[in-house]
């Protein structure tokens, strides 16, 4: 069987766990911390950033950061995993579904331009598979109606915005990645927040530190920490830091091994018209079909599993989901519904070889 997705290992986890083992320093913010920091600064020139136990932490640091109220409207994509609503419904926010594009499952700005209204707080683009959401035409529209821009980048370490030398994470007022086990790198369970607005940076370090002013402390800044706000305990351990470093370090050559597979699915099923593909590898995160129907799916899912491949459809439009429909304004989101019902995920991970995927791609051309 050709697992859908394996984890990648780099050489250098067990001798930083070890070094942890050894280290007097094994909760939060150690040294393993620091250096993931440094990493992350040179690699994405990233100005402010803040490590969490999960991309789902790192969005309800954001929600708590912009202040969400009870009654605020926040717009996200359908087409999402259900982290991207839970984050603002726990701060009392109305949740608002918006359409894909007709071409990819990114948030599409006409049915977002229909959405806004005066209580419109924030608005989340999900970068689905690594491939940015039109991000100049979302923050033009911000600035024009005076809206927060929370990017859920969980799929997109490593991916840039088209025609630019910038990492997607950088024009959102907040961005949030993911080191789930699931994403090109991983720490098992972590995330990422990073902060491109000035005023929330100090806030933010409050909140991760559980509501106390201890980042000031440990400064050198104030004599004692106290309670002074809200937070909670977001931090992660130096165990799940060290695994993120070995993984941090081998970024480039997994991003680079990842888009050599992707190239190959692409040459041979990026022409089939009877599928709609990715057009673009960014960081090379999937390589999905979507077929004209659910029962069209169905089918290519067996053939696969007959021919011993494991695929993964994705996610269920929230709209049309048991506890979604309470929240959902719209039942009309045809192309959510589109990728709902017909995507399918091919396997893709570095320690794939290109005979397995030129046997996968083979046997995808059959499901035609």
């Amino acid at each position: 069987m050709i697992n859908f997705h394996q984890s990648y290992l780099s050489k250098n986890e067990v001798k930083y766990l070890s070094q942890v083992v050894e280290q007097p320093q094994k909760s939060g913010n150690g040294p393993f911390y620091e250096k993931c920091s440094t990493l992350v600064k040179q690699q994405f020139n990233f100005e402010s950033t803040i490590f969490t136990n999960s991309a789902t932490d790192a969005l309800e640091l954001a929600a708590i950061l912009i202040n969400i109220q009870p009654g605020d409207e926040v717009i996200i994509p359908s087409y999402t995993f259900v982290s991207t609503a839970n984050a603002f419904l726990l701060r009392g926010a109305k949740i608002v579904f918006c359409d894909s594009g007709a071409t990819h499952p990114n948030m599409c700005v006409q049915s977002l331009k229909s959405l806004i209204t005066p209580k419109t707080k924030a608005v989340i683009p999900v970068h689905y598979g690594g491939k940015p959401a039109p991000m100049t035409e979302i923050m033009g529209l911000s600035e024009i109606h005076q809206f927060y821009v929370i990017e859920d980048a969980a799929q997109c370490i490593g991916s840039q915005y088209p025609n630019t030398q910038k990492m997607v994470g950088s024009q959102g007022h907040i961005s949030c990645f993911s080191f789930h086990d699931t994403k090109n790198i991983h720490c098992g369970e972590g995330g990422m927040l990073v902060i491109n607005h000035s005023p929330f940076k100090e806030r933010a370090l409050i909140l991760r530190d559980k509501g106390t002013n201890r980042a000031q402390f440990l400064a050198g800044q104030i004599d004692k920490y106290t309670w002074v706000d809200l937070g909670s305990s977001y931090l992660p351990s130096e165990y799940q830091m060290a695994v993120l470093l070995s993984q941090l370090e081998e970024l480039e050559n997994v991003t680079e091994k990842r888009k050599q597979l992707w190239s190959i699915y692409h040459a041979k099923l990026g022409e089939k018209t009877a599928f709609l593909t990715p057009q673009e590898p960014w960081n090379a995160h999937n390589y999905y079909l979507v077929y004209p129907s659910l029962q069209k799916r169905n089918e290519a899912i067996d053939i696969f599993k007959d021919h011993n491949i494991q695929t993964a459809f994705h996610y269920q439009p929230l709209h049309l989901s048991p506890f979604g429909k309470q929240f959902s304004n719209n039942f009309n989101l045809p192309n959510a519904e589109k990728f709902g019902n017909g995507l399918l995920r091919l396997p893709l991970y570095p320690q794939l070889s290109e005979e397995q995927v030129n046997y996968i791609a083979e046997i995808a051309k059959t499901t035609l």
